[in-house]
């Protein structure tokens, strides 16, 4: 049970009659308030009545109204007004506020981004009382005309996240997106670029060489976004053409390689490089925007929908491309586990069919 200590006596507001008490949460250190209202009654006594904590919603409007409503019962020789549950005051704005001051999440910034996007606006400003699962549910169907399901799923569920985080610190409230169904999600990319796509896609970037090594090394080792931004001089091992690989998925490190063509345009651009200097200079919103937007959505994208998952290209298909051709050239499934660092051989299988010896040559020649 949280235990609650009070940290001074009765303090007066500016406010006649209306008066509030500190209080601190002992198990999570968080100070409170508590406001109380006192008055007269018709034989001269005087009356004090807990009105509730500014958590909440209670605030000294409150008090003040209830207190006047009181005296105003009594002076027409009515009975008090008894005190009805008050209903919060918080919005989900300020629940929301809460949460990412003290989030701890990586990508907490990113997260904060993608909620004033999509609430602050609208569905922010309502009383988190207020918010019901038909609000959220209209919600995620504005947003699946426009998004991904995953996308989608991850944004409904930042308000299920945001409640629950409100409801830890012993707030009563119901989670309305609780019975919120998910969107079905296919996260399988069938996409990957042939050679000739892979020649186009070469010759567009070609002046811009953080754009173009990015690509190559991408091709070469397969590295996520993060993982190849993050590649440092002091990564690469020229006498054996490999890259020391960070994964920030499933963390820990592993080895890529590359051929000799790679190899001679980093050992250009290293020259001019200090040890721990990345082989990337721009950052990582410029290499997203002009390769994963300009670059794809002009050469392969035309006439997609931005959902379009199975067939868009995007930087994750280099990825993508990498794997697919290692099992077009008769790779095993481990070797390419090993190169992609999956977390599991699961994530390999999908290559299986593009082997060749997926089974088709045997099966045309089966009874031959």
């Amino acid at each position: 049970m949280i235990q609650l200590k009070t940290l001074n006596k009765r303090t007066a507001t500016r406010s006649q009659g209306v008066f509030y008490k500190s209080i601190v949460n002992e198990e999570e250190k968080e100070v409170d308030k508590v406001y109380l209202i006192r008055w007269i009654d018709n034989d001269g006594r005087p009356k004090l009545k807990t009105v509730g904590k500014h958590s909440q919603g209670v605030r000294i409007s409150t008090c003040i109204t209830l207190r006047n409503n009181t005296i105003s019962a009594i002076t027409l020789g009515s009975d008090a007004p008894h005190l009805t549950k008050i209903k919060s005051q918080l919005t989900l704005n300020d629940i929301a506020k809460e949460y990412f001051n003290s989030s701890k999440a990586k990508d907490v910034d990113r997260l904060e981004n993608r909620y004033n996007i999509h609430f602050e606006y609208n569905l922010g400003k309502k009383r988190i009382d207020n918010i019901t699962l038909e609000d959220l549910e209209a919600k995620q169907k504005k947003l699946i005309s426009s998004y991904a399901p995953a996308t989608v799923n991850l944004t409904i569920g930042l308000i299920s996240t945001i409640y629950n985080h409100h409801i830890k610190r012993g707030k009563k409230i119901s989670n309305p997106a609780k019975g919120i169904s998910h969107c079905k999600i296919d996260n399988k990319r069938e996409r990957y670029l042939n050679n000739e796509e892979i020649n186009k896609l070469l010759s567009f970037i070609e002046h811009d060489e953080d754009c173009y090594i990015f690509v190559l090394l991408s091709l070469s080792t397969g590295g996520r976004l993060a993982t190849i931004m993050n590649v440092s001089k002091k990564d690469i091992d020229f006498e054996n053409n490999s890259v020391q690989l960070k994964d920030f998925k499933n963390e820990g490190t592993y080895y890529g390689f590359f051929n000799d063509e790679v190899k001679e345009l980093l050992l250009n651009i290293t020259k001019r490089l200090k040890v721990n200097d990345k082989i990337i200079q721009s950052n990582m919103d410029r290499i997203r925007y002009y390769i994963g937007k300009q670059a794809m959505n002009k050469l392969f994208n035309v006439g997609l929908k931005s959902t379009d998952r199975k067939n868009r290209v995007v930087i994750h298909s280099l990825r993508h491309t990498f794997a697919s051709h290692l099992a077009l050239k008769g790779a095993s499934i481990i070797t390419i586990k090993n190169l992609m660092h999956h977390k599991n051989i699961e994530m390999t299988l999908r290559y299986s069919h593009l082997m060749p010896d997926a089974g088709k040559d045997l099966v045309m020649n089966l009874y031959v």
